[in-house]
């Protein structure tokens, strides 16, 4: 496959209901696993993880696997849940389901990490001293800060 057909499939696979395959798939890039892999860690037949991503489903999976699933691409229960319910037609895109007041609830794993590793990098960073602040404020005035 050219690059051209992966990333057109990848986009096709979003807009035709396939949000699952697609948390599915963005944990098997970012952990360099096999698909085969993935299935057994999470406790199902390597085919029926095929299955899902060339036919995907009718009914959502069980709880149990969804919430194995959930724990083993790091991403929270709620957020399997509607992508499975979405892909189902059991919720439409934009219906609020689980995690609807979460300001990242609209964010893959990779940009829900990426939001709180800065978030969380930045509360880690001590705060200016008034010196210091007073010091970067003449800087910037002065224009040396620029």
């Amino acid at each position: 496959m050219t690059m051209t057909q992966i990333v057109m499939s990848k986009l096709m696979g979003w807009s035709m209901g396939r949000q699952l395959w697609a948390l599915v798939d963005d944990y098997l890039t970012r952990a360099d696993r096999s698909e085969a892999a993935l299935a057994r860690q999470v406790g199902l037949k390597p085919q029926t993880l095929n299955s899902w991503k060339h036919r995907g489903f009718k009914t959502p999976p069980d709880p149990d696997t969804l919430r194995s699933l959930a724990r083993v691409l790091g991403a929270p229960y709620a957020d399997v849940l509607m992508a499975a319910l979405r892909d189902t037609g059991y919720l439409e895109e934009g219906e609020a389901g689980p995690g609807a007041g979460d300001p990242l609830s609209g964010l893959s794993v990779v940009q829900r990490a990426l939001v709180l590793g800065i978030v969380e990098e930045l509360r880690s960073e001590p705060e200016p001293s008034a010196i210091d602040q007073d010091r970067i404020s003449g800087e910037v005035v002065s224009g040396r800060g620029t």
